[in-house]
């Protein structure tokens, strides 16, 4: 992976935010982080699928260090898990929400919407 040279020097805890495209994409984005930064990292996971049933919980917090977070509504549990996280100097990959690309709309004054 190019730019890990980047990650050299910076001060723990780290929060990345990455783009999402499919579920393969934690485990590729844990797999080139430096070992440094990887076995201290944990994985913000939406809570409404991987958290859904205790097996699911249990199953991708052990293998990805996974916690749950909120995406269908505000969680003060969200928050103060992923802040007692970056408070034990352990990083957080967070995934921007997927959504459909911003367009500028043809005879539009206001700019760009969602097409």
């Amino acid at each position: 992976m190019l730019g890990t040279d980047r990650l050299k020097g910076i001060d723990v805890p780290v929060i990345f935010a990455a783009n999402h495209a499919s579920h393969l994409d934690t485990p590729l984005l844990l797999s080139v982080l430096p070992d440094d930064f990887r076995h201290k990292t944990a994985v913000g996971a939406g809570a409404d699928y991987f958290f859904d049933r205790k097996y699911k919980a249990v199953i991708w917090s052990f293998l990805l260090g996974a916690i749950p977070i909120e995406r269908t509504r505000v969680s003060r549990r969200s928050t103060d898990l992923a802040l007692e996280i970056l408070r034990d100097d352990w990083n957080l990959i967070l995934f921007l929400k997927a959504a459909e690309p911003l367009t500028v709309s043809q005879g539009s004054s206001k700019g760009a919407s969602r097409s």
